[in-house]
């Protein structure tokens, strides 16, 4: 069981589990550490509609095959909760740590006063870069651009391998929709000019 006081170590499990959650292709909708509001502990929300399509249990058992190889400092299967995005308990729980004080904690995720997020949407942009770029680069392009001079862009995750790359919104942000993180797309080619304009097909 873990108590209220979330430790640093715990946050950054969450963190470890979301990246080989992607990795593996699980889709996550959103997820978030929160308090539970009748119970003295945290809980590590997950929502994915693989729960609507297939249940909750090839979920559960992907995540206890993978928390044995992250090197976890606490994080256990019984921390977490997987959910459908439309339930009436999820909506209660992201209600719950929406309506939290905001206090950003993070590159990839930020604190608030119950809650720790670690994604509020699924939207996302993928592309192909030619010639590949690392996730260090892209994101030192894009912070250069957004920094400057007028700008007032939004702060993006990126992930990238093997010339694949991924957006997303930093959840500071809020909850994005798809239509809305489309917009990033001539921005983030211009962001590129810095990395000698490689080509990017979006997929």
């Amino acid at each position: 069981m873990v108590k209220k006081s979330m430790v640093i170590e715990l946050i950054e499990d969450g963190a470890k589990l979301l990246r080989e959650l992607d990795r593996n292709g699980y889709p996550v909708e959103a997820m978030f550490w929160v308090d539970e509001p009748d119970d003295d502990r945290s809980r590590l929300v997950i929502a994915s509609p693989d729960v609507i399509s297939q249940s909750s249990m090839p979920g559960y058992q992907l995540i206890q095959k993978l928390l044995p190889a992250l090197d976890l400092s606490g994080l256990e299967l019984s921390d977490i909760y997987l959910a459908e995005p439309d339930s009436k308990r999820f909506q209660a729980l992201l209600a719950f740590a929406n309506n939290s004080n905001r206090i950003n904690a993070g590159p990839t995720w930020f604190r608030k006063a119950d809650a720790v997020v670690y994604r509020w949407s699924s939207a996302a942009l993928r592309g192909q870069l030619n010639p590949p770029k690392s996730a260090d680069e892209l994101t030192a392009a894009w912070d250069t651009y957004r920094n400057s001079p007028g700008m007032n862009s939004l702060t993006l995750l990126i992930d990238a391998n093997e010339g694949e790359f991924t957006l997303r919104v930093h959840p500071k942000h809020g909850i994005r929709t798809q239509a809305e993180i489309d917009q990033i797309k001539v921005p983030f080619k211009s962001a590129l000019v810095r990395l000698g304009k490689p080509d990017v097909t979006w997929l």
